[in-house]
C-alpha cells in the first residue's frame, strides 16, 4: 500500500477510495491519511463531465459473514438517506 500510494502520489494520480465489506474499520483512517487519496464511502461525486461514482462500500450479508462493516445498513437503507 505504501509503495502504490508513493507512486500515486508523484505522478499525481487521483485515487478514489471505496472501502469494502472485508475491510476493518481502521482501513478509513489509512485512506485519510493521504491527501490525494478520495475516500468516497457514503458519497456520490462527480469525476467527469456527467460520471458520477457512488461510494457503498460494504455489502450486505452474505453466507461467509462478512466483516462487521457490512451488518449496519443494507445497500438499500444507504440510498435511500
Amino acid at each position: 500500500m505504501e509503495h502504490a500510494c508513493t507512486k500515486f502520489s508523484k505522478d499525481r494520480i487521483r485515487v478514489i477510495g471505496i472501502p469494502g465489506n472485508d475491510d476493518p474499520w481502521d482501513f478509513d483512517e489509512i485512506l485519510n491519511t493521504y491527501p490525494f487519496v478520495e475516500n468516497v464511502d457514503g458519497q456520490a461525486i462527480e469525476i467527469a463531465r456527467r460520471l458520477w461514482v457512488v461510494g457503498l462500500g460494504g455489502s450486505n450479508v452474505t453466507p461467509w459473514l462478512t466483516y462487521p462493516r457490512s451488518r449496519f445498513l443494507s445497500a438499500c437503507n444507504r440510498l435511500s438517506r
